[in-house]
């Protein structure tokens, strides 16, 4: 099974968000595990998660960094991977 850790640490709600919220389901419909990385406040990803979609609150990269294996992560985002990463 893939396992898909996904960031998105905006605070406020637009476009990338809507689609991340459904690229996200979408991985999910498809048998992926995924990890989903999201601002703490934004309260847009309330409800999204299931038994395949696992939401972390984390503000900053360092904080992903920590819960990332050590190598081989499939990581997805819709903006430049954080150099801490």
């Amino acid at each position: 099974m893939v396992h898909v850790h996904q960031i998105n640490l905006q605070k406020a709600v637009g476009g990338g968000e809507v689609y991340t919220r459904r690229f996200t389901r979408a991985l999910a419909d498809a048998g992926a595990r995924v990890t989903l990385y999201v601002d703490p406040a934004n309260l847009f990803w309330r409800g999204l998660e299931s038994d395949r979609i696992r939401i972390v609150g984390a503000d900053t990269a360092d904080q992903i960094g920590k819960q990332l294996p050590d190598r081989d992560a499939l990581i997805v985002t819709q903006s430049g991977i954080p150099e801490e990463l």
